[in-house]
Formats: C-alpha cells, sequence, structure tokens
C-alpha cells in the first residue's frame, strides 16, 4: 500500500462538491459487503462449474470468465479499500477529502478504473455466449450485441488511454472533460447490449418451453426467471448509473463502485441457482397419457425425444453444450444445443 508521502494529489474535478467523500464512503462499505457475499457464490460456483456438471467435459469458457471476473472484481475492490484509506486517514496536504475523492490523476486510480472497465467487457463477452448458445449457435441473433460489445470494447480502451494521460499530464483539463464524457458511454453501451441480451435468452427460453411442453415433465420457467432477474438487477445498476454520470451527480461514485461486485454477483448466482436446481418447481406431468421412450412427431413434423427429459442445470449450465432439444435447431431435424 502507498504511503502518504508518496501518493500524488490527485488532479481535481471542476464539479467536485460537498458529498463526494461521503458518496465515496458508502459505496466502499457497501462494495467491501457485497464482495463478501460474491466469494461465498464464487466457492459455489467454481465447484458447480467442476464437479456437478451434467457432462463429462468442463465448460472451460465459463471456468476462465469466473476466474478473471474474481480475479478483476477482487482487484477492484481492494483498490477501493486502498483509496479510502489513503481519502480518509491520509488526505494530501491542501486538499479535502471531497476533492481527493473527485479526483483521478494517480496510477492507483487507473489500475481500479482499468480492472472495472475489463470486468464490464468480460461479463458482456460471457452473456454474448449465452444468447450465442441459446439460439443454436446461430450468428444472426447475436448480430447486434456483437457491435454493441464491440463499440463498448473500443470505448474501453479509449478510456484507460484517457486516463493514463491524465495522470501524464495532470494539468491536462481538456483530457479531463474529455474523460468524463467517455465515461459514460461504456455503462450506456452495456446497459443496452444488457437488456438486449436477456431479451433474447428470456424468448428463446419461453419458445422452446412452447415447443416442449407438452412432452416433458419438466420446466424452463424457472431458468427465464433466474436469467431475467438476474438482468434485472444488472440493469437497473447500470441505468442509475449512467444517468447519474450524464448528470455529473455526485452519486454516480456510490454506484460505480458497486459494479464489479455487482457483475460477480449476477453471474455467480445464475451458475449456482440453476446449477443448484434452486428455485426449481416439481415437476408436473403436462399430458393425459403415460410417457413413451418412442419419439413423437408433432404436427410440425419435427422430432421430440421424450424418453430422457431435459433439465434447468442442463439448460443454463452455464452455456452447456450438450442439452439438446431435437427437433428446435435450424433445419428441424438438427439438435439445437442449449
Amino acid at each position: 500500500m502507498a504511503s502518504p508521502s508518496s501518493t500524488a494529489a490527485p488532479l481535481e474535478v471542476p464539479s467536485a462538491g460537498p458529498g463526494t467523500a461521503v458518496n465515496t464512503l458508502i459505496g466502499g462499505l457497501t462494495a467491501l459487503g457485497l464482495y463478501g457475499f460474491f466469494c461465498a457464490l464464487f466457492g459455489i460456483t467454481i465447484h458447480v462449474l467442476c464437479f456437478r456438471r451434467k457432462q463429462e467435459k468442463i465448460n472451460y469458457i465459463l471456468l476462465v470468465a469466473s476466474l478473471l471476473i474474481f480475479v478483476l472484481t477482487t482487484l477492484d475492490v481492494v483498490l477501493q479499500c486502498n483509496r479510502l484509506l489513503l481519502g480518509l486517514l491520509f488526505t494530501p496536504p491542501g486538499l479535502s477529502p471531497d476533492v481527493y475523492f473527485s479526483g483521478a490523476g494517480t496510477w492507483t486510480y487507473a489500475l481500479q478504473l482499468s480492472a472495472l472497465m475489463t470486468n464490464i467487457i468480460v461479463a458482456d463477452a460471457v452473456l454474448l455466449y449465452r444468447v450465442w448458445v441459446v439460439w443454436g449457435k446461430r450468428w444472426p441473433f447475436i448480430v447486434v450485441n456483437s457491435i454493441l460489445w464491440c463499440a463498448a470494447l473500443g470505448s474501453t480502451i479509449r478510456i484507460i488511454q484517457l486516463e493514463v494521460e491524465g495522470v501524464r499530464n495532470p494539468l491536462d483539463f481538456a483530457n479531463l472533460l474529455m474523460l468524463a464524457h467517455w465515461a459514460v458511454v461504456v455503462p450506456a453501451l452495456s446497459l443496452g447490449h444488457t437488456v438486449l441480451a436477456t431479451g433474447l435468452i428470456a424468448f428463446r427460453l419461453f419458445q422452446v418451453e412452447r415447443s416442449v411442453s407438452a412432452y416433458t415433465r419438466t420446466s424452463l420457467f424457472p431458468v427465464m426467471r433466474i436469467v431475467v432477474e438476474s438482468g434485472v438487477i444488472y440493469t437497473v445498476l447500470m441505468l442509475v448509473e449512467t444517468v447519474t454520470q450524464a448528470t455529473s451527480s455526485a452519486a454516480s461514485l456510490l454506484f460505480f463502485q458497486l459494479i464489479s461486485p455487482a457483475i460477480g454477483i449476477t453471474f455467480a448466482l445464475i451458475v449456482c441457482r440453476v446449477g443448484l436446481g434452486i428455485s426449481d418447481s416439481a415437476p408436473v406431468p403436462r399430458s393425459n397419457g403415460p410417457y413413451s421412450s418412442k419419439s413423437v412427431n408433432v404436427s410440425v413434423k419435427r422430432t421430440v425425444d421424450t424418453q430422457e427429459a431435459y433439465d434447468s442445470a442442463s439448460v443454463m449450465e452455464e452455456g452447456d453444450d450438450t442439452m439438446e432439444l431435437k427437433g428446435l435447431g435450424p433445419t428441424g431435424s438438427h439438435a439445437m444445443a442449449y
């Protein structure tokens, strides 16, 4: 941890005002509490992905994503605590806590900002991957989300570049103003991406549920509910952060610090709740006759195998590629992996 004497005074933001230090303190403490909850969920997530999977192979894409999100969230929270300690106990001479926390221009803050922005990009990439898997790995369904993700990636690189320039040239107010404008772009793009992706996933689950509801005893509605609930949590946070950033409100510092823990929690909740079968209702028969182990031809001339009923853990186990709902692929007889 940097000593008080070695800590460079951050560049003052012209719009700094009362309440900046209070919002930063509340946000930091709240983020620390959420991080503790996320750590518990992260342990369960690793257990689900490695030991409770329905398939023989591990989904390394989501496993690596889980580790990345954990590392980035940990780095963000640790740097937040470091900044809180320096700002509250070792405020540089001549600066009030409000001015200190409203500033930028230190390498520590640049690293924290980079960790947060990278975390957003990783989380959005995982959501993009889930949309791709849900829609049978058909690329046309993720074109818009891919454009939004690429735009967010480019904006993230630009923000990090401006932050580094701010550290090197702390008196460049034009650079600081440009950084404030670009800081609104990434939350806004992530917000649009999340809303669209969550809607696509929920719609596909509903579509699949209607297609096979007569031939299986389990339901995809619990999975749909889990996905939507997690998406709503993150969407509301990003909406508030975008609005407060755009209006230059001091409250943006509070919500800004909650983004990384919220990313970790919403990601882990989907894995844990689905993988452990939480929120699943008891299976209820949906047809009057007995279930047959043979294939049943439906009116759209697609075949549904009712011998192996799908379950929600296979569906969202986090993009598991071996869950097949026969007859729901792009060609009717092709198997759609979800």
